[in-house]
């Protein structure tokens, strides 16, 4: 008797795999889309001043701003080097005396403790003070404001 052989004209059929009903992804409704609204509002004013948009430090008074500066032991990385807490310091250019002072935690951003320095600079009584010069880590349009409020 001859062995019966099968000839492979197609391919073998593949067994289909159920598919997973897909979340349909569309816009949410008006009603939802205000709840999710409030809710990020609430958050946005129960955040710690630090936490906020730098904005939010132009319209708080200095016992304020120096009061809340975070300084709890969290750190960040930076390049090889873990910072725990950083300073930032205002010197006049001629004289070279530090003016301002400010110790945080090293997970803030150098940008969030500018506006507290130039309103503790602004405090001081220096008729000769016309320019603030700062670096790239202190560009933001809030810190340029608080500057021209200070008539610099």
């Amino acid at each position: 008797m001859t062995p019966h052989i099968l000839a492979r004209d197609q391919a073998p059929s593949k067994e289909e795999k159920p598919k997973n009903p897909s979340k349909k992804r569309s816009r949410k409704s008006k009603e939802e889309r205000d709840q999710w609204l409030k809710k990020q509002a609430e958050k946005e004013a129960n955040r710690p001043l630090y936490e906020k948009k730098i904005e939010a430090q132009l319209a708080a008074p200095l016992v304020e701003l120096r009061a809340e500066v975070p300084q709890d032991p969290k750190f960040r990385r930076q390049k090889y080097f873990l910072v725990w807490l950083q300073g930032t310091l205002g010197s006049c250019a001629s004289s070279q005396y530090i003016l301002q002072s400010l110790f945080f935690s090293g997970h803030l951003n150098d940008g969030k403790v500018a506006i507290p320095l130039l309103k503790g600079i602004h405090e001081l009584p220096l008729p000769s003070l016309r320019y603030q010069t700062m670096d790239a880590g202190y560009d933001y349009e809030p810190i340029y404001e608080q500057v021209h409020r200070m008539g610099q």
